[in-house]
C-alpha cells in the first residue's frame, strides 16, 4: 500500500480513499493510453487481461474531486479475473496535461468520453464491456449506458455510492449539513437556467429531474447508509423500482468507501457478480 504524502500548507489536496500506487494495484504497472474525443485527448490506465478472459473490459470511471486513481480499488477487486481493466479521464477532471479547471456538468456531457472510451476498447479487441462506476462516475456509467453508441457491448454496470438523482442528492447533502433547503431550491434552479448556468461557466444548463433513471442493462449498485453525500434512499428507490438493479448495502462508512469499509468482501461482491453476469448477452 502506498504511503500517505506529506501533506504542505497552500497545496491542494482531496480525500480520494486510495491507498495504491499505479504499478501496486494489480503487480504489473498499467499502460498509459490515449481515449480521443470530440473536445480533445482524455489519459486513461490500461491494465491488460490475460486468457481468453482479456476480451472482458471493465472501463472504471472515478467521481467528482476524486481523481482517475480513487478507481484503482475497483481495479484490485477484480485483479486476477484475466479481464482488462481501463481506468478513464473525462472533461473537467484535470486529468489531462494543462486542462484548466472547469465546473462539472454533473454526467451530462463527460459520458461521452465514455463512450469514446468504450469505442477504443474496442478497437481493441473487447467483445463484451462492464462499467464500475464511483459517485459522479455512476451517473457518467448511466448518461453512457442510455445515449452511447456501444450498447451491443454493454453487459452491466457496478455502481458505488452512485448520484442517481441529482436532485435528490443536492437536497440530502444540503440538509445533512443543515443549509436551508431554499438554497438547494436556488442552487438547482441555477444551473438549470441558460443565463445563470453561463454566468457559473456552464457549456449548457443542466436537468435535474427527480425522478430516477431506468436501467437498460443488468446493474449492481453497492452502497452504505453512512453516506452523507449521495442518499442510501435513492440507491434503495432505483433497486426496488426495476428488475435489472441488485443493491447491496455495505456497513456504515463515509461517501465512497465501501471498498476501503471491506476490501475483501467488496472484491468477492464484485467478481461474483460480474461473473454471473458474463453469459448475459448484451441488449
Amino acid at each position: 500500500m502506498a504511503i500517505p504524502a506529506d501533506l504542505h500548507p497552500k497545496t491542494d489536496a482531496r480525500a480520494c480513499g486510495n491507498v495504491f500506487q499505479p504499478d501496486e494495484v494489480t503487480g504489473v504497472s498499467p499502460l498509459a493510453v490515449d481515449v480521443q474525443t470530440a473536445t480533445g485527448t482524455q489519459p486513461a490506465w490500461l491494465f491488460p487481461g490475460s486468457g481468453p478472459a482479456a476480451t472482458t473490459w471493465v472501463i472504471h470511471i472515478h467521481g467528482m474531486l476524486a481523481g482517475r486513481d480513487s478507481a484503482f480499488r475497483s481495479v484490485r477487486a477484480i485483479s486476477g479475473s484475466g479481464w482488462t481493466s481501463l481506468v478513464v479521464s473525462y472533461p473537467g477532471d484535470r486529468e489531462a496535461p494543462g486542462e484548466a479547471p472547469r465546473p462539472s456538468a454533473l454526467g451530462q456531457t463527460e459520458w461521452q468520453a465514455v463512450d469514446d472510451a468504450v469505442g477504443l476498447a474496442r478497437s481493441r479487441g473487447a467483445t463484451k464491456i462492464f462499467f464500475i462506476g464511483w459517485s459522479l462516475g455512476a451517473t457518467i456509467a448511466l448518461y453512457a449506458a442510455e445515449n452511447g453508441s456501444h450498447r451491443d457491448v454493454l453487459a452491466g454496470m457496478l455502481l458505488i455510492s452512485p448520484v442517481i438523482s441529482w436532485a435528490r442528492s443536492i437536497r440530502y447533502a444540503m440538509a445533512q449539513n443543515r443549509v436551508p433547503s431554499v438554497l438547494a431550491i436556488s442552487a438547482m434552479a441555477a444551473l438549470s437556467l441558460p443565463l445563470s448556468s453561463r454566468l457559473l461557466r456552464l457549456d449548457r444548463s443542466l436537468s435535474l429531474p427527480d425522478q430516477l433513471p431506468a436501467p437498460i442493462v443488468p446493474t449492481l449498485v453497492i452502497h452504505s447508509k453512512g453516506d452523507r453525500t449521495a442518499p442510501f434512499a435513492s440507491s434503495s428507490a432505483f433497486a426496488t423500482a426495476s428488475d435489472l438493479v441488485e443493491l447491496v448495502e455495505f456497513p456504515p462508512c463515509p461517501h465512497a468507501m465501501e471498498w476501503n469499509e471491506d476490501p475483501q468482501r467488496f472484491s468477492e461482491v464484485a467478481r461474483r457478480w460480474i461473473e454471473g453476469n458474463h453469459a448475459v448477452k448484451p441488449r
